[in-house]
């Protein structure tokens, strides 16, 4: 639902209401989203700022207990040129919704600089 941009399904059928999701850093993503409309306004500062070149690419998914692990790589084109990032996404599950995000990212100093 991410990489097609279906806000809908990503509300309506992936994430809890009140889902809390973490982003590490200090750049104008950083920071605690607290609940579906902060993260869904969080995902289009994404598309926006990258002038809707921001894709996330997964390359391995895996589950154990509550936990959703997800190791994605990120890329973008920004005004100085193109950013590629590996990165991590750990979930916990609820009810089989997302109730919980951390974002662990490759190169914090790259995405504090968003979309650069």
């Amino acid at each position: 639902a991410f990489g097609t941009g279906d806000m809908d399904a990503i509300r309506n059928e992936s994430f809890a209401s009140g889902i809390q999701w973490e982003w590490p850093g200090t750049g104008p993503l950083a920071g605690h989203y607290d609940g579906i409309d902060a993260v869904l306004a969080m995902f289009v500062k994404l598309f926006e700022d990258s002038a809707g070149t921001f894709k996330v690419t997964p390359e391995s998914i895996s589950s154990f207990a509550d936990f959703v692990v997800v190791r994605s790589r990120a890329s973008w084109t920004g005004k100085q040129g193109t950013y590629d990032d590996p990165y991590i996404q750990v979930f916990r599950m609820a009810n089989g919704r997302a109730s919980e995000c951390m974002i662990h990212v490759n190169d914090t100093q790259l995405w504090d600089q968003f979309p650069a």
